[in-house]
Parts: structure tokens; sequence; C-alpha cells
């Protein structure tokens, strides 16, 4: 496909603000490990609201920048590369640019999304033991073992109930 200057103008734009909006998604995520790490349920539900709307807007411009290089939304068309051999003068240089800072961002949030997947997991399981203890703890009859499970061992469970009339 071949691109007008203003459609080259439009692609730099473009681009300038996926990159912008993925410099808003790592912060977001820096953020969210941190809740994590404070185990903070009112500042986590925050950043899944902000990260849900940041990603939203991602995908709209992801959607207007398909549709400017290949006049579809579902059609990725040419890479950014090809693109860059193909714009006039100094526009090459910034959508290559431009193409390389994005492609390191997205490289970082992955890397930054797999440590919180593997907080989050982390907290599940903490959270889960926690649970188990408390059970365990709380289980009058002795029904449930350390693990918060019920102790197939256990044959009989002697329990009283004085009811006064």
């Amino acid at each position: 496909m071949r691109l007008d200057d203003t459609q080259f103008e439009r692609l730099e734009s473009v681009l300038a603000e996926l990159v912008r909006a993925h410099e808003t998604l790592l912060g977001l995520a820096g953020e969210h490990r941190a809740a994590l790490t404070g185990a903070d349920p009112t500042t986590l539900g925050s950043i899944v609201e902000r990260t849900g709307v940041c990603l939203e807007r991602i995908a709209a411009l992801e959607d207007e920048r398909r549709t400017l290089v290949s006049g579809d939304a579902r059609n990725a068309g040419p890479s950014l590369a090809e693109l860059a051999d193909l714009a006039p003068g100094e526009r090459s240089g910034r959508v290559r640019e431009l193409g390389d800072t994005l492609r390191g961002l997205l490289e970082r949030v992955r890397l930054e999304h797999g440590a919180i997947r593997e907080a989050s997991s982390s907290l599940a399981d903490h959270m889960r033991g926690l649970m188990r203890q408390v059970s365990a703890r709380l289980s009058h009859s002795g029904t449930y073992s350390p693990s918060g499970t019920v102790d197939p061992g256990r044959e009989q469970v002697v329990s009283g109930l004085d009811v006064r009339s």
C-alpha cells in the first residue's frame, strides 16, 4: 500500500499516541505490582479500572493504525519497518524510531505483566493458606485437617446442643 504525506503524518501521530499510551500502561503496571505487594484492594480496584481505560485507548489507536495502513481495522497491513522504507525523507526515520520505541515498550509491558501475574499467584496462594489456617482453628469438632480440608480419618463428630423451652 502507498501512503501519501498526510497519511504518513497521521501514522506518526497515531504511533506517538500509542507510545504515550504504552508508557501509561507501563506506569500502571508498576502501580499494580506495588498495590499487590501492599495487598491494597482499594488501590488495586482503581488501577484495574484505569488499566481497562488505557487498554481501550490502545485498541482504538491500533484499529486506527490498521485502517490507515491497510484500509481495514482487522488487517494489520505492512510492518512499520516496511512503511518506514516507503516514507518520504525525514518521515522514514521518525516512523522507524517510533516503531522501535513502541517495540521496546511492548516488551517492557510484557515483562512487567508477567511479574504481576506471578505476584498475584503468590498472593492468592498466601490467602488460601491463611483461609485454611482460620478454618482449622475454627473447627471445634476437629472435622477439618490443619490444611482446612475435611479429615477423612475422622470417624465420628461429637457435638451437643442444649435446647430449653
